[in-house]
């Protein structure tokens, strides 16, 4: 449903603009920036395709515009379908410009893979995140992000244990023979202060390049350490 919303949403309102810059997605794969205006829901179809080919010396060699590209698979291959196709071509101290009525792109994006872009990051599922992130690696880019998200939906069972392995050591441990209203402030004291850590931790590893794994996984071993160390007290 997320995926089908951010889709329509796409589609309204960026039209059939060459660059929709308030909509779409930017990516570079292989020597190629790309940039789509809007993915239906599934990939396999992609409003306003705009790419950017770039040398070695990183200079533009071509622009093209489609205005919608459609996935297709004949004969075991797989490659994306152009429709009405702009391209301009830069070559030395002259421009010349082509159309076509239909070309053939391959590139690797697979529909699975262009369907994650229409969802944040943090509403995607484990398995999707992971895949983008491996896929970023691949082509040489930035995948702290989604590793971030993907180790914090992975280990959010373990935080929550983590955290209730500390309610456990307050109920028998010093808080006890404490009033309800005192055990109920001190919980939700240390419930803030436990996401204000989780909150400051992940930015920061985006930040100062530090494991995303290390930063999800610093509040919850606190809150281990603090949880068995009033649980000796008990003992």
């Amino acid at each position: 449903m997320e995926q089908i919303a951010q889709s329509n949403k796409a589609v309204q309102l960026s039209g059939n603009d060459s660059i929709a810059s308030e909509q779409g997605t930017w990516r570079k794969v292989g020597n190629e920036y790309i940039h789509i205006n809007a993915i239906e829901p599934g990939g396999e179809l992609l409003y306003g395709v705009t790419r950017y080919e770039v040398a070695s010396n990183r200079n533009i060699v071509s622009s093209s515009f489609a205005e919608f590209a459609t996935y297709m698979e004949k004969e075991g291959a797989s490659y994306w379908q152009l429709s009405n196709v702009r391209v301009s071509n830069f070559g030395a101290g002259a421009i010349s410009a082509q159309k076509y009525l239909q070309e053939d792109w391959q590139i690797d994006l697979s529909p699975d893979l262009l369907s994650l872009l229409l969802v944040a990051p943090n509403r995607q599922s484990i398995s999707g995140l992971y895949r983008f992130a491996q896929f970023f690696d691949a082509q040489g880019l930035d995948s702290a992000t989604y590793f971030l998200a993907f180790w914090k939906k992975l280990l959010q069972p373990l935080a929550t244990l983590m955290l209730v392995i500390l309610a456990i050591s307050f109920v028998f441990g010093p808080l006890r023979e404490s009033t309800m209203g005192f055990r109920v402030f001190v919980a939700l004291g240390i419930g803030l202060a436990f996401t204000i850590v989780q909150r400051l931790m992940e930015p920061a590893s985006l930040l100062y390049g530090f494991s995303p794994l290390l930063a999800v996984l610093t509040p919850i071993f606190i809150c281990a350490l603090l949880g068995l160390f009033l649980m000796r007290r008990v003992r």
